[in-house]
């Protein structure tokens, strides 16, 4: 049986085609209007409506048993992609336009860019290209009537780490092993695969150490997620993470851990390594340009400055800005390996990617193969290529709504930048660190910025 969103149904609401819901089903309740006990206004009032509960108010439950013939399908929350991806002809062309599934078959014609605008993304999602170039309302405002419905987003379920076993070497953080620390002096728990060391906050717990040491050795990741929001962790559980269930303590000859030790090596001026949500930066190269001077960073070299951190700065500012810093997630492992390429995605590995048929570019800490992308872009592909291997961040930002590649770009994403492509080795010199250009304070730079064709420079 067909399914309908509320979106699509809401365009059936007129007497002479008049759909309703009813507990889910979708009724077309246009040829019985007019032999409704109640009249037809008692219907049409709710055209293109759920009434479930005007209906169920005063029918009986097993009333439409008996009118199965009027019910033409189901009502669904959202379209899935696999739907969408079979309207991709002109004559019945859908897109997904900011989460939202779009028919523009009868829209295209009178589209202004024209007919190929619309049917070259036929049965894919359009956002960025949309984004580039309209105002987010222009869709409700211009085409609302073509919107059929929210797309389908399939979720996933959170999958418990298990051990890697005895045969997968690496001797990893497995359960058996978190399941030694289970005493008042050494205890540890594993919330969403983390396995942390909560000895020391037992005393601090806001509701009392029992309610941790029932959990001692094990997995309480149900448990923490009932009552608790899912950035706490995040933001003050980092001093605390041992490492990550299942994940090798050493993952090749003369690789080490990212674990509080390790960093807590990294405490000086010339060697300066913080932890901020989890993540592990080093910010060497960054004290001298520190806007509140490097006192202020140093007060927290090796050590976990989480807390501090977000007291005093917006939710994920690190995150949008400190990736050329980022050494790797508290937990994971670095270096090891001999010798050979680093197969980081830095500056100099993107530099080598700058034709038409060979197109990247960073943006926001991210590396982008924007190749396909190329002739497709509204502003023209030499508005790209004048970036082509390059940080075209600041000249991105300037023109476009924030978040935009980060929520529509996925398809063109290469990788973070300072990480390490599938398969590649890291040797144990990490990633240059690629904020030598910080701007101190984005705002002492405001009188020395010049336009020049469209983009900041």
């Amino acid at each position: 049986m067909q399914s309908y969103t509320i979106r699509q149904v809401a365009q059936h609401s007129r007497p002479d085609d008049c759909w309703i819901v009813i507990d889910g089903a979708v009724i077309d309740c246009s040829k019985y209007l007019q032999e409704h006990p109640g009249g037809p206004l008692s219907i049409t009032a709710f055209a293109g409506k759920d009434c479930s509960l005007e209906f169920n108010t005063v029918h009986k439950k097993d009333l439409m048993e008996k009118f199965q013939d009027l019910v033409i399908g189901t009502l669904v929350e959202g379209i899935p992609m696999s739907e969408v991806e079979k309207h991709r002809e002109p004559d019945d062309c859908w897109v997904v336009i900011n989460g939202m599934v779009v028919d523009v078959t009868k829209y295209q014609h009178d589209h202004p860019g024209g007919v190929i605008a619309l049917t070259a993304f036929g049965g894919t999602d359009c956002s960025l290209e949309f984004n580039t170039c309209h105002a987010k309302s222009l869709l409700e405002e211009e085409a609302g009537q073509y919107v059929l419905g929210p797309v389908l987003v399939q979720k996933k379920r959170r999958k418990s780490r298990r051990p890697t076993g005895a045969g997968a070497g690496g001797g990893g953080l497995s359960m058996s092993e978190v399941a030694k620390h289970t005493s008042r002096t050494d205890c540890w728990v594993v919330v969403n695969g983390f396995v942390l060391n909560v000895t020391e906050f037992l005393p601090q717990h806001p509701g009392g150490e029992a309610a941790i040491m029932q959990y001692a050795g094990k997995d309480a990741s149900e448990e923490w997620n009932m009552i608790h929001q899912p950035e706490v962790l995040e933001k003050y559980g980092g001093k605390y993470i041992v490492g990550k269930l299942g994940a090798g303590v050493a993952t090749s000859e003369g690789a080490t851990t990212l674990t509080l030790d390790e960093v807590a090596k990294h405490n000086a001026k010339d060697d300066c390594w913080i932890v901020v949500n989890k993540m592990v930066y080093n910010v060497t190269e960054f004290l001298a340009v520190h806007p509140g001077g490097e006192a202020a960073i140093m007060a927290h070299a090796g050590r976990d400055a989480s807390e501090q951190w977000n007291m005093i700065h917006p939710a994920d500012t690190m995150e949008k800005y400190g990736k050329k810093y980022e050494v790797g997630e508290l937990g994971s492992s670095m270096g090891g390996g001999s010798g050979g390429g680093s197969g980081v995605l830095d500056e100099d590995e993107v530099a080598k990617h700058t034709g038409e048929d060979d197109c990247w570019v960073i943006i926001n800490g991210k590396v982008y193969d924007v190749t396909k992308w190329l002739p497709l872009h509204p502003g023209g592909v030499a508005a790209i290529m004048a970036y082509a291997g390059k940080d075209a961040s600041e000249q991105f930002n300037m023109i476009h709504p924030e978040g935009t590649l980060e929520k529509h770009g996925k398809k063109y994403l290469v990788g973070d930048l300072g990480s390490v492509p599938a398969g590649a080795s890291v040797a144990n010199n990490l990633a240059e660190p690629l904020l030598q250009k910080a701007i101190p304070n984005e705002h002492w730079l405001l009188s020395v910025l010049h336009f020049k064709n469209g983009f900041l420079y």
